[in-house]
């Protein structure tokens, strides 16, 4: 009787010690890995922070957080009466005409490459300027509408991508479109090459001012023409009105 007992006792441990090694190795052990991968937060996390030099371009950069911040032209904000927060109205002016300076030197960067420039280096200057809506970038421009972006081409053809000044003066808006009304008045359409130029120009109209008030900025300007040729070339351009707004 003795000895049954003792057998089944031992069987019953083993039988116990089996369960436990199972629940490990297969619920608690998988499921503790996961918990410590994927939901507790690491011992020493990394930070993502922006970074300003002082030109004013901004790049991400990962650093541990024990890790320096590069200095920020960014205005202090100190307390004020009644704990409201006030800005330091010399630290905004200065930070203003530092930023505004690094903006200029950008734009004068870029349209030095747009200026004598050329292939893909010469297209990212064209969009960064439209991005950065600079109006001073305008006339160089629209002097360029017709400059063809062949490296984009290869990729897929549409107006956009093949024209970048085009959109770049439509992004810039009212300084694109009326720079592009100038070089109308300069442009020459007797050829297939001009009179696509034209078309580009009045393209820039187009997009700014939409369909009704383009025709009408269009009229305007023909009806203060000097020269024949002016008068001319704005006709051209506004018979391209129909033809383009599909564009």
């Amino acid at each position: 009787m003795k000895q049954r007992t003792i057998v089944w006792t031992l069987i019953l441990l083993l039988f116990g010690l089996l369960l436990i090694l199972t629940y490990w190795f297969f619920v608690r052990g998988p499921n503790r890995a996961f918990h410590q991968e994927f939901v507790e937060p690491p011992e020493k996390p990394l930070k993502i922070y922006k970074n300003i030099p002082a030109r004013g371009t901004g790049e991400l950069r990962l650093a541990h957080p024990k890790t320096p911040r590069a200095a920020s032209s960014t205005p202090k904000i100190r307390a004020g009466v009644n704990a409201a927060a006030t800005v330091d109205l010399k630290d905004l002016r200065r930070s203003v005409e530092s930023h505004l300076q690094s903006r200029r030197a950008i734009i004068e960067a870029l349209l030095r490459i747009i200026r004598q420039g050329d292939g893909e280096l010469k297209a990212i200057a064209v969009r960064a300027v439209g991005d950065l809506r600079a109006s001073e970038a305008a006339p160089v421009l629209a002097k360029q509408i017709d400059w063809f972006d062949k490296w984009a081409f290869r990729l897929e053809f549409t107006i956009e991508s093949a024209y970048p000044c085009t959109f770049a003066l439509v992004k810039i808006g009212l300084p694109g479109a009326n720079a592009a009304l100038a070089e109308i008045a300069a442009s020459s359409g007797d050829t297939p090459a001009g009179k696509y130029r034209l078309k580009c120009l009045a393209l820039v109209v187009l997009r700014v001012y939409g369909e009704t008030l383009a025709s009408v900025v269009i009229k305007d300007r023909l009806s203060r023409a000097k020269t024949a040729s002016e008068r001319g070339n704005y006709d051209a351009a506004l018979k391209c009105l129909p033809q383009i707004e599909g564009w």
